[in-house]
C-alpha cells in the first residue's frame, strides 16, 4: 500500500501563483481524492467554529462565525493529514515544526466568516497588517469546506 502513496510528489512545494505582496494562491496543493478523505474525516468532529479572543486567551464562539469547524491535534492526525501539512510548509518555505495543527472549517448555504484579521505581521512590533482583511463569503448552494494551516513565529514541537 506504501508504494502506492507518490512520496516524491508531497515532499516537493506545489506551484504557487502570486496574487499580492504577501498573498498566494496554490490550486494544486493536493488531488480530489485527498480534499474527499479530510472532509469524511472532518464531518465526525464538526462543531460551532471560534475564535481566539487574544484578550482571554482562549477560544469563544461569536456571532462573526457562523459556521463549524473540525480541529485535529497531534494524536488525531492521520497519515495524509502529515503528507499535506508536510507539502504546505514546503510550499511556504516554513519548517513543520512551525504549523500549528490544522482545520477543516466548513460552510452551509448562508453561514460565514465576516471580514477579520487572522494574523500578525511578523514585524518588530508584531502590529496586525491592516491590508489582510478577508472574510469567508456564505455559499449560495452546497458546502465550503476549507483547510486552514496558520503558521507561527517560532517551534511548536521538535
Amino acid at each position: 500500500m506504501a508504494a502506492c502513496v507518490p512520496l516524491q510528489d508531497w515532499l516537493k512545494p506545489a506551484p504557487v501563483m502570486r496574487q499580492h505582496e504577501k498573498v498566494r494562491r496554490v490550486p494544486d496543493m493536493v488531488p480530489g481524492q485527498v480534499c474527499d478523505w479530510l472532509i469524511s474525516r472532518a464531518r465526525g468532529r464538526l462543531q460551532r467554529a471560534v475564535v481566539y479572543d487574544s484578550v482571554a486567551r482562549g477560544n469563544m464562539v461569536h456571532e462573526m462565525r457562523t459556521n463549524t469547524m473540525a480541529s485535529f491535534d497531534l494524536a488525531t492526525l492521520d497519515v495524509v493529514q502529515l503528507l499535506l501539512q508536510e507539502r504546505m510548509a514546503r510550499t511556504c518555505s516554513y519548517p513543520l515544526q512551525q504549523l500549528e495543527t490544522p482545520m477543516v472549517l466548513h460552510e452551509s448555504v448562508g453561514q460565514q466568516i465576516t471580514p477579520h484579521f487572522d494574523f500578525i505581521d511578523a514585524q518588530a512590533d508584531l502590529s496586525p497588517d491592516r491590508r489582510m482583511l478577508h472574510t469567508g463569503s456564505p455559499p449560495t448552494a452546497g458546502d465550503k469546506w476549507i483547510v486552514t494551516q496558520f503558521i507561527v513565529s517560532k517551534q511548536l514541537r521538535p
